[in-house]
């Protein structure tokens, strides 16, 4: 009864990394400091990771609501988007 994804699974993963070798000066003092210097981009992007909802015993998962939206979307939330707290209800204190 208490099976699901892991905290480590990612369903969707893309990797990426470029690396760019920079010009540098043919002769003087700058050509010694500048010399074989080269730049480097990463790029992950990733899906979330599973969410794990609790009752307010901080142990017992909640129950979803589903004639409320899981989601509330905005620009005041952080990324556009937070959890709506009326779509979850405490089963051990029945609300």
């Amino acid at each position: 009864m208490d099976r699901g994804p892991s905290d480590c699974d990612v369903r969707h993963s893309l990797n990426g990394s470029i690396m760019v070798t920079l010009p540098s000066p043919k002769s003087g003092v700058q050509a010694v400091l500048l010399r074989n210097w080269s730049g480097t981009s990463i790029f992950f992007a990733r899906s979330a990771t599973p969410t794990n909802i609790l009752g307010s015993d901080g142990i017992h998962r909640a129950d979803l609501v589903t004639v409320q939206p899981l989601y509330l979307y905005g620009r005041s939330y952080p990324g556009g988007k937070r959890y709506n707290d009326a779509a979850f209800s405490d089963a051990l204190r029945g609300l």
